[in-house]
């Protein structure tokens, strides 16, 4: 029992020296982040609603010095478009994004306190509006769908540990036609529509550990 646990704790301590002789290899494997902006949409659903404040939290891991597995969420927070010749007002219509993707580091880590990465993932979005009034009655708008997304960004190191960024994404989000004509019928100057997009523009900050 004692030979075992000398040969836990030599192993430990051997460990220890490598990590402290390796500190780069030891840590900042992962990276947590918060980011905040504007969320544009695009095509048929600006005809819906406006520009709104977008937000999103993230985690990654690194799978190699230039290569990381990313995770990440987040909610663009959109108003309707006001009433005009073309309809009543539009609902409000949120926007949650829910993706799974891979980070490419362009630079080099460590090569400079300046990093340019671009991302491409995919994962779901959910609609989720304000409830609207239709010939039919009082109704609402709930939808998940399929999305593909993809990124660029600039950050700067502050310090070795904490990156600042900005940056924008893509999110194109493969809607049901079928689904959206209930939408479609609130105004003459939008059709029903399969594929949309949103841009969020947004700043953070990214955290390694």
């Amino acid at each position: 029992m004692r030979k075992g646990r000398n040969a836990v704790i030599a192993a430990l301590a051997l460990g220890g020296l490598v990590l402290a002789a390796n500190p780069a290899q030891a840590q900042q494997k992962w990276t947590i982040e918060g980011r905040g902006g504007v969320g544009i949409p695009v095509g048929d659903l600006a005809d819906l609603v406006d520009a709104g404040p977008s937000f999103g939290v993230g985690i990654s891991y690194q799978l190699h010095p230039r290569i990381d597995l990313l995770l990440s969420g987040g909610a663009e927070i959109l108003s309707g478009v006001d009433a005009d010749a073309a309809g009543p007002e539009a609902p409000d219509i949120n926007l949650y994004h829910y993706n799974l993707g891979a980070v490419f580091h362009v630079l080099e880590p460590g090569m400079s306190r300046w990093s340019v990465d671009v991302n491409a993932g995919a994962g779901a979005t959910t609609f989720d509006s304000d409830s609207f009034t239709t010939t039919a009655g009082t109704d609402d708008f709930s939808e998940t769908y399929f999305t593909a997304n993809g990124g660029l960004r600039i950050g700067y190191d502050v310090t070795p540990r904490v990156n600042v960024f900005v940056g924008g994404q893509v999110y194109l989000i493969f809607a049901d036609e079928d689904d959206t004509a209930q939408l479609a019928a609130l105004r003459t100057d939008v059709d029903a529509f399969d594929t949309v997009a949103s841009i969020p523009v947004e700043a953070g900050v990214a955290i390694r550990f």
